[in-house]
């Protein structure tokens, strides 16, 4: 086994035993996903083309043509700014130990994924797909699955959030239309597998620091 450290304590990978390959390359692959908003399915196919050369000869890619509306990313630094401007005990109201499902606050050195620091130089607050608490999965403890914690006092917050959030999930199930083009598969092969996905989101505020 493997151990790697992660900002929610170390996680156990097994090997896969196979000898990694890369590929001589000059530069990161940018590929354009906005023709996957759009009607052309050839240009569509391209991106699918662009993405199966990506990842079988490089393994990676930069994403651009996300397709995020510059307000919805713009109300969503501000809404940011403002939840790290709260009073210390405001934003400890929402502390992440308190939930099961990792949603919540985590203060600055709340975290350490090295032990020889005193914890990392970040504030957070993690969010995901925003649940009610009767929703099935709630109710039957499935790991991961829950409601977000947000504050009571801070108007706009959580719809700015769930904004950006909603448009995150909507350039999700285009890469995956890519992928499965990409693998010569109908390009809605994934969406019976993305009903529900949990989704995980971070906001990070990182504190001023002499170079």
């Amino acid at each position: 086994m493997q151990t790697v450290k992660t900002g929610n304590g170390p996680r156990n990978f097994k090997p896969s035993g196979l000898d990694s390959r890369q590929a001589p390359f000059s530069e990161i692959p940018v590929i354009d996903f906005s023709a996957m908003y759009g009607d052309d399915a050839e240009a569509r196919r391209q991106v699918g083309d662009a993405v199966r050369q990506a990842c079988t000869q490089v393994g990676f890619f930069y994403a651009k043509g996300h397709g995020v509306p510059q307000a919805v990313i713009a109300d969503t630094f501000q809404a940011a700014h403002r939840f790290f401007d709260l009073a210390m005990e405001q934003k400890l109201a929402l502390n992440i130990s308190q939930s099961e499902n990792m949603r919540g606050y985590t203060p600055m050195l709340g975290e350490n994924t090295n032990e020889e620091n005193a914890g990392d130089m970040h504030e957070g607050f993690d969010l995901a797909l925003d649940l009610a608490a009767n929703d099935p999965d709630v109710l039957a403890g499935v790991f991961g699955y829950g409601p977000n914690q947000w504050p009571a006092d801070l108007p706009g917050f959580r719809e700015a959030l769930l904004a950006y959030h909603q448009a995150l999930l909507d350039f999700g199930r285009r890469i995956f239309a890519a992928f499965a083009l990409a693998l010569e598969l109908d390009e809605d092969h994934f969406e019976r597998y993305l009903n529900k996905p949990m989704a995980h989101m971070r906001v990070l505020a990182y504190p001023s620091q002499d170079g």
